[in-house]
């Protein structure tokens, strides 16, 4: 059964996490399908979030009043043999598309990352290591205490 999302992508910042996911799929969709043929993606297991594959972050405190305020975060790997040519395909996609991508120096451990701002709200993040991950997050909090998002799709396909 495929997936259908309630919010446009364009909906920035979001205001729940259920916009932040439903984004969040969204820009990683575009992505792939802008990727060479066959790419997609799989979530990473996560102990903390059985299941699904994102989720909200709290900060701080709050209270019956306040919610505290939330972030949204989701990440996949890329499978596949992690080519050194992926992160310059994702880098393309995300030109191709107008999202302008920033490569990252190097960290000490020899891992490369490049990010993209699609929207207001929200970045995107390939990290080229043993495994390569794609992974989407708002940069922006939202009001807590809403309710929870579905559960995300476990694979994302062009």
């Amino acid at each position: 059964m495929a997936a259908t999302f309630a919010a446009p992508a364009q909906a920035a910042p979001p205001a729940n996490a259920q916009q932040a996911q439903d984004a969040c799929i969204d820009y990683l969709l575009q992505t792939i399908r802008a990727m060479p043929e066959g790419t997609y993606l799989e979530a990473q297991p996560d102990p903390g979030r059985p299941t699904s594959p994102g989720g909200v972050l709290p900060t701080g405190t709050g209270s019956a009043i306040f919610p505290r305020a939330e972030y949204y975060s989701i990440s996949y790997k890329v499978l596949g043999d992690p080519s050194p040519s992926l992160l310059d395909d994702t880098e393309s996609a995300w030109n191709t598309i107008g999202w302008a991508p920033n490569r990252k120096p190097p960290y000490p451990n020899g891992v490369v990352a490049s990010q993209a701002y699609p929207a207001d709200g929200y970045l995107l993040n390939t990290t080229f290591a043993a495994v390569v991950t794609m992974s989407c997050e708002t940069n922006q909090t939202f009001s807590g205490g809403g309710p929870a998002a579905a559960p995300a799709p476990w694979t994302l396909v062009q």
